[in-house]
């Protein structure tokens, strides 16, 4: 663990960035995505993400402890969310278990990587913390009060977010030594830029299973509710699905916090402000976003001293009264949607607050929830006879291409639509996804209006591709920096590739020896709600 009181915090305002370690870009550039791993957050410590007790699993004596896996499912969670916005499913995309796999595979690498004397000293760690803009005050020199509030405010003891940027930083330093011994050729290099610089735009028809309709009639649904076995069968998902009814009461809103000296978890900046100055500011704020035609979240971007309000524009997503301190609740679930509260101070500090939305509250009985669960129970067994039919039809009409794909096109109501721009190379096709089928097809297509004889899969839906057009560079452009880069480029690629095939290699045989531990219920949490709404709000006090 660094010292602080004796080597770190009071050394660190001493520090000079000139003085960080060889490759202080790319670690600096790290060290800042670790920092975003975690969030400051609006929530109330027993709200959020709710992740079962206990180790999330285990690398020999190795535990990796349920708060650290909290803050990478989180980070991974809104990254998600952010990308695919209402594509994004936990469940599908299969998420605890890839955030569990990452954490365990690093660990297995830190290993790896100190055994061959790798490891990031207690120095370069001070270094590169001291170098840290989330760190600094306004004069730019290292501040251990916002070190210290960043660590409250996501779950870390100093030891913890210690270990968390060493095992990171040593291994990008493991994966760097492992990039440099690649080299590759003058030929390799301009087969390279050919291909990266090879632009391709696809058009796209996109079948998706979850936008398909099943109807069910009401004759279907009073049947099935009137049987013995249908009522079976409702009473058994109305037991095992509670929270479809019975739910508290929510609201969605935006807020503007304004900390000062003394607030709970301040940021640096607010904890120089007075609270006299602060209500100050609080006062302008709630006049500029009741003047006419005021943007709030806009006002929230410039104002607000939380540190994750600033990139939504205040917003907290849907909470419930019990996942925000007592002054907030009582404020917001006061108000109606679209109404702007006055000044609320809280212990985190001083709060102006819009709702947007409400959710009222739910507790529906068996019987009220009968003809709702019996048409779903319909529509689940008919769903997939129905979507199979349908991407039957659209693979024979693939085939055979033509006005045979026209019409199926019509007939299941699909548009095509375009990718836009991006390199052969792309590990992603924008809008489609990074299976290997999808890419096989692609680098196939030829010329343009070439659509491909077959469907392709990705994140859970079907697609027919077509070339819409393809662009080759200019080889005269291939300069002796452009080769530079990207034979450093390669080499990363290279490291990276090394890394995943000695990970997995390395993973297997802990797992053979039985070295390798995963909490079944850490596996499971993608599926639960208060998980799957964690996206919105993170299991911290609401501050900054």
């Amino acid at each position: 663990m660094l010292r602080w009181k004796n080597t770190g915090l009071s050394k660190l305002k001493d520090l000079s960035g000139k003085k960080l370690l060889r490759n202080s870009g790319a670690y600096t550039t790290l060290l800042v995505a670790v920092i975003a791993m975690s969030f400051f957050g609006v929530c109330d410590r027993n709200g959020g993400m709710r992740a079962p007790s206990g180790s999330a699993a285990k690398v020999g004596s190795d535990a990796i402890a349920g708060s650290e896996f909290r803050r990478a499912y989180q980070a991974s969670y809104q990254r998600l969310q952010a990308q695919f916005k209402d594509g994004f499913d936990p469940a599908t995309f299969r998420l605890a278990q890839g955030v569990l796999r990452q954490l365990i595979d690093e660990r297995i690498m830190y290993g790896e990587a100190v055994k061959a004397g790798m490891r990031v000293s207690d120095d370069e760690i001070a270094r590169l913390l001291a170098d840290a803009q989330a760190f600094k005050d306004e004069k730019g020199a290292f501040s251990s009060e916002a070190f210290k509030n960043y660590l409250r405010a996501n779950r870390y003891t100093e030891a913890s977010f210690e270990e968390e940027i060493r095992r990171s930083l040593t291994v990008q330093r493991f994966k760097e030594l492992i990039g440099q011994s690649h080299f590759m050729s003058d030929a390799g290099v301009a087969q390279q830029y050919l291909l990266s610089e090879t632009k391709i735009d696809i058009d796209y028809l996109k079948f998706s299973a979850a936008d398909i309709k099943l109807n069910v009639s009401d004759a279907d649904v009073a049947k099935l509710s009137s049987t013995v076995d249908g009522k079976k069968k409702i009473k058994e998902y109305f037991d095992g699905h509670t929270s479809e009814f019975k739910a508290e009461a929510q609201v969605r809103a935006r807020h503007v916090l304004i900390g000062f000296e003394g607030s709970r978890n301040a940021s640096a900046d607010a904890a120089k402000r007075g609270k006299e100055l602060a209500r100050k500011r609080a006062a302008e704020v709630l006049a500029k976003v009741r003047s006419a035609g005021a943007d709030f979240a806009k006002v929230a971007k410039e104002f607000t001293d939380e540190a994750a309000g600033k990139g939504k524009g205040g917003d907290l997503g849907f909470f419930s009264r019990e996942m925000m301190v007592k002054e907030f609740s009582d404020a917001a679930f006061a108000m109606k949607p679209g109404q702007i509260s006055e000044v609320v101070e809280s212990p985190f500090g001083l709060h102006v607050i819009k709702v947007e939305e409400l959710k009222p509250a739910r507790n529906d009985t068996l019987e009220q929830a009968t003809n709702v669960i019996a048409r779903k129970l319909l529509v689940e067994e008919g769903r997939p006879a129905l979507i199979k039919g349908q991407v039957d039809k659209l693979t024979a009409a693939v085939a055979k291409g033509g006005e045979d794909l026209e019409k199926a096109r019509k007939e299941l109501g699909l548009t095509w639509k375009s990718t836009g721009e991006f390199a052969l190379t792309a590990r992603v096709v924008p809008e489609i996804g990074s299976e290997n089928g999808v890419l096989t097809v692609i680098s196939a297509l030829k010329s343009p209006g070439q659509t491909a004889q077959q469907l392709v899969e990705s994140r859970g839906a079907h697609y027919v591709l077509r070339l819409k057009k393809k662009s080759s560079p200019d080889m005269a452009k291939l300069t002796d920096d452009k080769k530079s880069e990207l034979r450093r480029s390669e080499a990363g690629a290279f490291g990276y590739a090394y890394m995943n095939g000695m990970e997995k290699n390395l993973r297997d045989e802990l797992q053979k020896r039985g070295k390798i531990w995963e909490n079944p219920d850490y596996m499971q949490i993608d599926s639960r709600k208060e998980v799957a709404d964690a996206g919105d709000s993170v299991p911290v006090d609401v501050g900054g």
